[in-house]
């Protein structure tokens, strides 16, 4: 990226050379942050201290936008008090991805300007300026698209003619952006695009119903699906996370319908707040569970894809109770904002510590990966790692090409290599990440592939010079 030949990756569906990897431009690659963090690399600042800055930046412009929308919104400051550390507990989870965090950033103020959209032309094309950034960042925000529009359209205050001006008119610039940088991204690459290396598998199964649900309830709010697996392989218990995440957010699903049953109305000001929240979340699920049913994608249980729409969920709750709690002594309206900002500080605190004891647990258990496959290296072949929940330390080391998934090696028989290459296995069994399907058959597969088995701390690795 950094001499401008766009974003590189492998296709696990064209390995047909161990020895040379066919990597191919990804044609739906967004230019904006890679763009970004060259501006930032040229002033001198290191790549990581380039990621780092654009964090801080997404943060602060997160602080502003929520603030402006809030005032807005007319919230009371105590209610403010309860509601922001719940919301900014995501940036401690969902930040470390820097096209997240600004997702997170800039969805209060697109979702700020589409309150008046209908009745004020220059707030729709104010929203259309933020989502055309919002796509230019990260091509998923796509969905904000179609979901702006069926908001704007399906907001009944106003006629016909004003829905479908402001709808137009929104569309315009996302809609452009996009064409303009697929175009020239399909221009400079030569390659199709990365869906088109996917096998069309129709199928449908109802347990992503279950994996959507934990996603957003638990996913989305704060990892906390990660947490529960991890606990659970702690425990020696790895087969029931899967039933305990389900059966929280069953629990979680039916308490937020009950609060918005009995929850009062909205407020008229209030409602477009509701339409933008679920037309863009419908969007999105249609995307998700298209591509799942299509490809058999099952990118659905990944919470990073719902994470900016969570905060909202709360908000919308927060403003149907806001009547009753407003009804309040006011002497118990500051108690219990002071005592719920108290207990989320610590909670937050503590989340804090546990993410950083998994940070740091992951970076040492990755080092400790490398280590077994460094030892084992022949300077003069070319490597080849196929590493699973691992592939974004392995992929950061220079002298390694790195598979991410190992669809290549499922089959009978392994890929024909051109010349000698090493190829290793690597899978952490005790750091399971849901977004990762792990190599589950690892120790099957070194036995077909007659590979050197080697098992330490957890860490299974295989390897086999291919001639």
């Amino acid at each position: 990226m950094a001499i401008g030949n766009g974003y590189v990756a492998a296709h696990n569906a064209e390995v047909k050379d161990l020895a040379a990897p066919a990597l191919a431009r990804i044609v739906e690659w967004p230019i904006a942050y890679s763009y970004s963090l060259r501006q930032l690399i040229d002033i001198g600042l290191t790549p990581l201290e380039a990621a780092k800055a654009f964090q801080l930046f997404a943060l602060v412009l997160a602080l502003a936008a929520w603030a402006w929308l809030l005032a807005k919104l007319q919230l009371s400051l105590w209610l403010c008090a309860g509601f922001l550390p719940l919301v900014f507990t995501q940036f401690l989870a969902w930040g470390i991805y820097s096209t997240n965090a600004l997702s997170w950033a800039l969805f209060p103020l697109l979702f700020g300007l589409g309150l008046e959209a209908c009745r004020k032309p220059s707030q729709a094309l104010a929203a259309s300026c933020v989502c055309a950034i919002l796509v230019v960042f990260r091509y998923q925000n796509l969905v904000l698209i179609p979901g702006g529009v069926l908001a704007l359209l399906s907001t009944r205050a106003f006629p016909w003619r004003q829905r479908i001006f402001a709808a137009v008119l929104y569309g315009f610039l996302p809609s452009l952006a996009f064409l303009a940088i697929y175009s020239a991204n399909s221009a400079s690459s030569g390659h199709g695009t990365f869906l088109s290396t996917l096998p069309v598998r129709l199928g449908w199964e109802w347990r992503w119903v279950g994996d959507f649900l934990s996603a957003f309830f638990l996913g989305a709010s704060a990892r906390i699906d990660e947490i529960i697996v991890a606990l659970a392989h702690k425990a020696n218990i790895p087969s029931v996370a899967a039933s305990v995440k389900y059966s929280v957010a069953g629990l979680l699903t039916a308490a937020t319908i009950l609060f918005f049953w009995k929850g009062g109305k909205l407020r008229a000001f209030e409602q477009p707040l509701q339409l933008w929240f679920a037309a863009n979340l419908l969007c999105l699920l249609g995307m998700l569970f298209g591509l799942a049913v299509v490809f058999q994608i099952e990118n659905i249980p990944i919470g990073r894809y719902y994470h900016p729409f969570f905060p909202f969920l709360l908000l919308l709750l927060l403003l149907s109770w806001r009547t009753r709690l407003e009804g309040l002594p006011e002497k118990v309206r500051l108690w219990g904002a002071g005592l719920f900002f108290a207990l989320a500080l610590v909670a937050v605190t503590a989340y804090s510590f546990y993410r950083a004891q998994l940070n740091f647990s992951y970076q040492a258990r990755a080092e400790r990966a490398l280590q077994l496959v460094t030892e084992k290296l022949t300077p003069s072949v070319p490597i080849v790692v196929v590493a699973d929940q691992l592939f974004p330390f392995f992929s950061a080391q220079k002298n390694l090409t790195t598979l991410i998934y190992p669809k290549a090696l499922r089959g009978a028989e392994m890929p024909k290599a051109s010349s000698p290459v090493l190829v290793f296995l690597v899978h952490d069994q005790a750091n399971p990440k849901p977004q990762f399907p792990p190599l589950l058959d690892i120790v099957a597969l070194a036995k077909r592939h007659a590979m050197e088995l080697e098992e330490k701390d957890s860490i299974l690795v295989a390897w086999k010079l291919f001639q």
